[in-house]
């Protein structure tokens, strides 16, 4: 069932655009009101009716999951050619309006700046420029569009208004650049736990991992886990046959089958060179030597391009009381051994 503000499965960013929209359109739609009852002019009543009414049709739209991205630079867009130019005409021009246009200003520069980036705002500040100037010209030409509201209550709900835009647009703002400061951080941290050409989880993270698992499976006494250790098949000769790019691809390939393959509480890392680990969560050594067959005959079925095809063998260890992380990585490594010695392209079990 749709809400008033959407459904909980929509995204946040969603749900905020809708909640933005559907505000922008009661708001010029409360202006075309005042407007009426205080005698302004029918173009003035009407423009600010039929701008309501297209955040309104845009509403319905967006319940419905359409023109999302549309209404996030359109919303913003309206403030900056639409309400603020509206504010300059109807409380004053250069005499009181003045004061209205540069706080809309702010909070459309605001949710541009969180949709497109700080390099796109500044055509923002080329667009607001170009708005004053016509409001200018406009205001020179015919000084007898200006008006000025002559409620004082009518100023007041302008005023306050402006203030909560210029707030709105604020908050937004900071908003922006903690996103930003989040997003950078999550990219930093990102480039010291994964692996830069296969995209899988690198060793150092791989082995916090399987500590933290440790750990938490001796103080909750939860199930165990299982690791998966395998290895590339010849993969020198591949190197010295085709060349290091067709080797990268290669381990490309496989990281990609597997990382599509694996649960989300599951992890997989590049252990070292053409090695890779598995980290099954909760799983027995019978179900990780399933998992490891299965990848097994994946890869080996999958070419990685039209004249080449990889095979892996891997050893499989479990988790047992009073082991570390050099103990059951170990034991993998013994059942990988073991693999490559008995033909490779096949999966040990070493319990």
């Amino acid at each position: 069932m749709i809400k008033l503000f959407g459904t909980a499965d929509m995204e946040f960013s969603h749900r905020i655009t809708i909640i933005v929209t559907i505000a922008v359109g009661i708001i010029v739609s409360m202006i075309g009101a005042i407007n009426a009852l205080l005698g302004y002019s029918l173009a003035s009543v009407l423009g600010a009716f039929g701008l309501g009414l297209i955040s309104f049709v845009l509403y319905g739209f967006l319940l419905k999951g359409r023109f999302i991205d549309f209404a996030r630079w359109f919303v913003p867009l309206l403030f900056v050619m639409v309400v603020a130019p509206y504010f300059w005409i109807v409380d004053g021009g250069t005499m009181g309006g003045f004061q209205y246009f540069f706080p809309t200003y702010i909070v459309a520069s605001a949710i541009l700046l969180r949709k497109f980036g700080s390099k796109r705002v500044l055509i923002v500040v080329i667009l607001n420029a170009i708005v004053l100037a016509i409001m200018l010209w406009v205001e020179y030409n015919n000084p007898d569009i200006i008006q000025v509201n002559p409620m004082r209550g009518a100023r007041l709900f302008d005023m306050g208004f402006s203030i909560w835009l210029a707030g709105f647009g604020s908050f937004l703002m900071i908003m922006s650049a903690l996103r930003a400061y989040e997003q950078e951080k999550e990219k930093v941290e990102r480039l010291t736990i994964v692996d830069d050409l296969t995209q899988a989880y690198n060793r150092r993270y791989m082995t916090s991992k399987i500590q933290e698992e440790i750990d938490r499976v001796d103080r909750y006494r939860e199930p165990g886990f299982s690791i998966i250790l395998l290895d590339i098949d010849k993969f020198k000769s591949v190197n010295d046959t085709y060349g290091h790019d067709v080797g990268d691809q290669a381990l490309i390939h496989l990281s990609g089958i597997i990382k599509d393959g694996l649960r989300k509480s599951d992890k997989f890392a590049r252990w070292g060179g053409e090695e890779f680990v598995i980290f099954l969560a909760q799983t027995s050594i019978d179900g990780a030597k399933i998992v490891a067959d299965r990848f097994r005959e994946i890869v080996a079925s999958t070419p990685v391009n039209e004249y080449l095809t990889i095979t892996f063998s891997a050893g499989v260890s479990h988790y047992k009381d009073g082991d570390d992380v050099e103990l059951i990585t170990k034991r993998a490594d013994k059942a990988l051994y073991a693999s490559k010695e008995n033909g490779r392209n096949q999966v040990t079990v070493l319990d």
